[in-house]
């Protein structure tokens, strides 16, 4: 699947993301990563080609130090761990992955 266009969305009072319809598998499983300033969505296939793709063991253990391992639910939602603390976000699909900013509106 490619992730293309932007979108904006609120977080649920239980942390729980809804992606918009047209981003939705539900056989797909993503790796959340808490990044410098934004979070990143990967699929669990493009999380294994960048964790790869990283030449030290100190990079790939301090990427994964920061990542949440998660499924989409039966409803289409992503829990999001304690340290997403953001209420409105904006989302932008950039061909493989999904980066999530806050957003002011």
């Amino acid at each position: 699947m490619e992730y293309i266009g932007k979108e904006h969305r609120k977080i649920d009072d239980k942390r729980r993301l809804v992606l918009p319809l047209k981003w939705k598998d539900d056989n797909t499983s993503f790796v959340l990563v808490q990044e410098k300033t934004a979070w990143m969505l990967y699929t669990q296939e493009f999380w294994k080609q960048k964790m790869l793709a990283l030449k030290k063991d100190t990079e790939k253990v301090a990427l994964a130090e920061n990542s949440y391992q998660r499924k989409i639910d039966a409803n289409g939602r992503i829990l999001l761990p304690k340290e997403f603390t953001w209420r409105i976000i904006q989302l932008t699909g950039v061909i493989s992955y999904i980066s999530i900013k806050e957003s002011t509106g």
